[in-house]
């Protein structure tokens, strides 16, 4: 097997695609203050693919690890930030007490989650955007669990499986994602070295 990458600059979205963008990317389209500059290429391929601008009956797909993933860093990484700059970490309270006994505890919690899961359901109206099923209960549990590439996160390399199962395409711009067998969208220098 070879690697086969695509730079997500020059990319066009292909007829009946289905597209896996990863949760840093999700996380700067559901909010721009997350976003970096090199992230506007992935913004405007999603924008492309949900739209179905480019090409015809375009997806992007969302499994459930993935749901799972964008959602609870969307509430760790930009709402859990923000309570606590209103709301600061006591002395002697580590930040997993705070996260769980004063965040989760307080009106804000809810309403951030509120606000996190109605921008995601923003997007699922769209016809360009589905649920999948991962279909992970297709594999083994030994498959899924031995030889796990070091390299990799444990939910990339279950992204990376799921790909690979039903032909999906990964747009990340995680450097470590060197994964064959699948379509990699990027803008990472490290990925594009692999380009042939």
């Amino acid at each position: 097997m070879s690697f086969v990458i695509e730079d997500v600059k020059k990319y066009r979205p292909v007829a009946n695609g289905m597209y896996l963008f990863d949760a840093n990317i999700w996380l700067a389209i559901l909010d721009p203050t997350f976003s970096k500059p090199y992230m506007s290429a992935y913004e405007d391929l999603f924008d492309d693919i949900i739209t179905q601008k480019s090409a015809k009956a375009t997806k992007v797909v969302i499994p459930s690890l993935l749901l799972s993933e964008v959602l609870n860093r969307y509430m760790n990484d930009i709402f859990y930030k923000e309570f606590c700059l209103r709301n600061p970490i006591s002395a002697g309270m580590s930040k997993h007490e705070h996260y769980k006994h004063v965040y989760r505890a307080h009106v804000d919690y809810s309403r951030d989650l509120s606000m996190a899961c109605a921008s995601m359901r923003s997007y699922s109206r769209s016809n360009g955007m589905t649920f999948l099923s991962d279909n992970l209960d297709k594999f083994t549990f030994k498959q899924l669990t031995k030889n796990i590439p070091t390299f990799l996160d444990i939910n990339d390399h279950l992204y990376a499986e799921i790909a690979k199962a039903q032909g999906i395409i990964v747009v990340t711009n995680d450097g470590d994602f060197k994964v064959e067998g699948i379509t990699v969208v990027t803008g990472n220098p490290a990925l594009l070295k692999l380009k042939t």
